[in-house]
């Protein structure tokens, strides 16, 4: 698994893919049987070990390496109303448009 491969910890990555594919924090904090500080600390350190200063930033290197998929991210953050960093609604799809002509 790429994520692994780059040095993060079982959980960072479970952490990591949950969040990045559209779940909220208290959805993953749930799904993964911990508090929601403790998934903040595990993107946190993901980030971190990534070289990410946001969530946004790092969705975005999980959208270039191929980890997560465009089509994934649009669906599951339009099904949730939420996006990542508080953007806008409809800005998600911008994004992830931004990326795919980067990947061209």
């Amino acid at each position: 698994m790429w994520l692994r491969s780059r040095g993060l910890s079982p959980r960072e990555a479970e952490a990591t893919l949950l969040v990045a594919h559209g779940l909220l924090m208290r959805e993953s904090a749930a799904q993964m049987n911990v508090t929601v500080g403790t998934v903040k600390t595990l993107i946190a350190r993901s980030r971190e070990k990534l070289g990410c200063h946001t969530l946004r930033e790092l969705i975005a290197l999980l959208l270039c390496e191929g980890v997560i998929h465009p089509e994934d991210l649009v669906r599951n953050y339009s099904s949730h109303g939420d996006r990542p960093n508080g953007a806008a609604s409809g800005r998600g799809t911008d994004f992830v448009s931004r990326i795919q002509s980067r990947q061209a």
